[in-house]
């Protein structure tokens, strides 16, 4: 895959329409992203598709700075024939960014496709993917984690463990484990979701070393699906929730 240097600061775009209090002005970013892995496909010698795996906020497609709730999940996308150089350029830069925890942006605003949706980890990847969005480039933005705005919303989403997004597990009693967010001095709450609506909550969990846990008082059922959340709180502010699907088994 060709090298790219693409990568550079969003000083240079929109790092003022992302601060509470700030000047603002219309940014073109497609998609805020922290970035886990990356997979390509078939390989990384000729890629066709990649799976951008991590934590994202996706424009609203309107005018100004409106991003959607940041999600955690997997964008998939197919080169964009317009421009396969750019594509395989940003891929690459992409690639070099996942795993490092620093948060980029990428993709366009306005692209007449949109810029993809963010699929669930247990969600069978299908022949379509989205057409990669190109625009700005591959962009860094500044991780001012403690700050309000689109970097502590991304850095909010905490990882779920265990149980997986489509996992089988066996009926009976069940512990939730998260890994904890990057975020200091915040707490997990924890919630669970059976057929029915019927739920359990926990309380705010001080975060444990590195990973935060939680036995709900709730017997799984066999052969039935349940739906686990957890999200983190300063006492005063709420992040985004991760949510994970999951099936009692035998």
């Amino acid at each position: 895959m060709p090298s790219s240097a693409l990568l550079r600061p969003l000083a240079l775009v929109a790092t003022v329409g992302l601060l509470a209090g700030s000047a603002r002005r219309s940014d073109p970013v497609g998609v805020y992203a922290v970035v886990d892995k990356v997979v390509l496909e078939p390989d990384a010698t000729n890629p066709k598709f990649i799976q951008i795996w991590g934590v994202f906020a996706l424009s609203d497609g309107r005018s100004g700075n409106g991003y959607n709730p940041a999600q955690r999940g997997f964008l998939y996308y197919a080169v964009n024939e317009k421009n396969r150089t750019a594509t395989l350029a940003e891929w690459s830069d992409l690639e070099a960014v996942a795993g490092t925890e620093k948060p980029i942006g990428f993709g366009a605003r306005y692209d007449q496709n949109g810029n993809g949706r963010v699929r669930r980890a247990g969600e069978t990847l299908n022949p379509n993917p989205d057409p990669y969005p190109l625009g700005v480039g591959v962009v860094k933005m500044p991780a001012m984690w403690t700050q309000p705005g689109t970097e502590r919303e991304l850095a909010a989403v905490p990882m779920p463990l265990t149980p997986a997004d489509g996992a089988v597990v066996p009926a009976g009693p069940i512990r939730l484990v998260t890994r904890n967010t990057r975020l200091a001095k915040v707490q997990y709450v924890f919630q669970l979701v059976a057929p029915g609506s019927q739920r359990v909550h926990s309380d705010p969990i001080a975060a444990g070393d590195a990973q935060t846990a939680w036995t709900p008082p709730m017997q799984l059922r066999s052969g039935e699906t349940y739906t686990w959340l957890v999200w983190v709180t300063d006492g005063t502010w709420r992040g985004q929730a991760a949510s994970v699907q999951f099936r009692a088994g035998q």
